[in-house]
């Protein structure tokens, strides 16, 4: 065991550092996304938006502009601050206490897999929101009924497929999904929301993205084969190209009616969609 308060103190400076570094990168891809990317989309789509969501719309993304700035440099700064100290601790215990190297160099490791372990496998599944539901799908359902009749009987399900990294997919989160909710909370309907991917690759910004938009619902991640092959059997078309978003309507029997729903942002023409089997 090494007994040094430095030695320590200096190598949860350093481990500390990939977090900042994992940080910094999201807060780039969200700046690209919901700064510029918002503000591009508003102007090539305003007729979406009425004119109060508009001008709120700008308002948010002019408000996390500022934000995301501030955390990248932030974060950046303390990166560099943390690196310099960091190595200044290490540097001052090696030169006391002279000691070899595979010690140290096994509990900086550990120390640092300990902390990403917490960041990237424990942090993300923590939901303190109970409106957000994670199911299990069995390989063997390979048309939601079993699921549907466990979890939704007698419900109108509206089904959205969507990837982590589709900015169209995103983009509804942002806008018109919870207005859709706020719509419909007094009817007899539920949403269910199914990604697919690698676990290994995607399963973190999977329940970063769902924390994130707090997007409440039901939700299923798959693995892309299992995903690709209840959209096309969902579909009804083997041969269909996976899009992304993909939205559908089951009725209250489970039974697919309607296989490429209308968006959100949709508005009237999805609801008017829903209202017939609601």
């Amino acid at each position: 065991m090494i007994r040094s308060a430095k030695f320590w103190i200096g190598t949860i400076l350093l481990a500390v550092i990939p977090l900042l570094l994992i940080d910094i990168g999201h807060h780039t891809v969200d700046w690209g996304k919901e700064v510029k990317g918002e503000i591009i989309d508003i102007a090539y789509h305003a007729e979406l938006f009425p004119g109060d969501q508009k001008s709120q719309a700008l308002e948010t993304a002019f408000d996390k502009n500022t934000n995301l700035t501030f955390l990248i440099y932030l974060k950046s700064l303390l990166s560099l601050l943390f690196l310099v100290l960091g190595i200044y601790l290490l540097v001052h215990y090696v030169k006391k206490n002279r000691p070899g190297f595979l010690k140290p160099a096994m509990a900086i490791a550990v120390v640092m897999i300990c902390f990403l372990s917490v960041k990237v496998f424990l942090l993300p599944r923590i939901i303190t929101n109970d409106k957000i539901r994670f199911l299990t799908l069995a390989k063997d359902d390979t048309a939601l009924q079993n699921l549907y009749n466990a979890n939704f009987k007698g419900k109108v399900v509206y089904i959205d497929f969507w990837g982590t990294t589709c900015g169209p997919c995103l983009d509804e989160f942002r806008h018109f999904t919870q207005p859709l909710k706020n719509k419909y909370k007094s009817k007899n309907i539920s949403f269910l929301y199914i990604c697919g991917g690698s676990y290994l690759r995607h399963e973190y910004m999977w329940r970063e993205q769902i924390k994130k938009y707090n997007i409440e619902g039901n939700h299923i991640f798959l693995e892309f084969e299992q995903y690709a092959d209840l959209y096309r059997n969902l579909a009804n078309n083997k041969k269909n190209l996976i899009t992304m978003p993909r939205y559908m309507i089951l009725d209250k029997t489970g039974k697919v009616v309607i296989s490429d729903a209308k968006r959100p942002s949709d508005r009237d023409s999805l609801s008017s969609q829903l209202n017939r089997y609601l």
